[in-house]
């Protein structure tokens, strides 16, 4: 037979019941969002190690960019087309170029993906080329 103090007893137990599984869902948050602010920071920690600031090139200064079509026949052809001179500095490291000499690749290019353009000697006019 039930009586008032069996149904008493029941909520009683049913509310520290309760209570110690919301303690414990509250635990496992706290755990839960410990170890995501770890994996962010190690995220951000790796991210920030291996990012670089874009280089910055005066109008007239010459640059390469790399080959962006991949297929065949393209394997033993150059990485880098160039050289070209910037003619417009754009924000954002952005560039306009123009072709300088009889070389392979586009006329005029907007630039994103570049490398500086060494001569080796300054009184020399052929495009050798040796990169940093």
């Amino acid at each position: 037979m039930r009586n008032k103090e069996d149904l008493h007893l029941r909520t009683l137990l049913m509310e520290e019941m309760m209570k110690e599984l919301q303690e414990q869902r509250d635990e496992l948050r706290q755990d839960a969002k410990k170890n995501i602010q770890n994996i962010q920071a190690e995220n951000k920690r790796t991210y920030d190690r291996k990012c670089r600031n874009a280089p910055s090139y005066q109008r007239g200064d010459l640059v390469v960019i790399q080959r962006t079509q991949f297929g065949t026949g393209l394997k033993l052809r150059p990485r880098f087309l160039g050289p070209y001179r910037i003619v417009k500095v754009k924000p954002r490291d952005r560039y306009d170029l123009e072709k300088v000499g009889e070389i392979f690749g586009p006329r005029a290019i907007e630039l994103g993906k570049n490398k500086d353009w060494r001569l080796e000697s300054a009184s020399q006019r052929e495009f050798k080329c040796k990169f940093r």
